[in-house]
C-alpha cells in the first residue's frame, strides 16, 4: 500500500472539492482544505481559512507546510497561480 500523501485542496470545501476531500481522507491521506470559510472543511480534512487574493495571508497560512499534491478547484489562468510563488 502506498504511503499517505499530504494533499492541499484550494477551494476544496465546495461541492466537487468536498467529494474529493472525503475520498482522499477515506483513502488514508492527510487532507488540508484552503477556503474563505464560507463552508466548513469536509469530514476528515483540516481547514485553513484565508483569501487567496491576499498573497501575504496565503504565505502566512501556508508557511512551513509542504504538500505532495495541490489541487486548485478555482484556477482559471496563469495569474490565478501567482500565489504559489508567494509561499516559501
Amino acid at each position: 500500500m502506498p504511503a499517505p500523501l499530504d494533499v492541499l485542496l484550494v477551494a476544496g470545501s465546495g461541492f466537487l472539492g468536498g467529494h474529493v476531500a472525503r475520498a482522499l481522507a477515506a483513502g488514508g491521506h492527510r487532507v488540508t482544505v484552503l477556503s474563505r470559510g464560507r463552508n466548513a472543511a469536509p469530514d476528515g480534512a483540516m481547514g485553513v481559512i484565508v483569501d487567496r487574493a491576499d498573497a501575504g495571508a496565503m504565505a502566512s497560512a501556508l508557511r512551513g507546510r509542504r504538500f505532495d499534491l495541490t489541487v486548485d478547484f478555482l484556477v482559471y489562468d496563469a495569474p490565478d497561480l501567482a500565489w504559489l510563488g508567494a509561499v516559501p
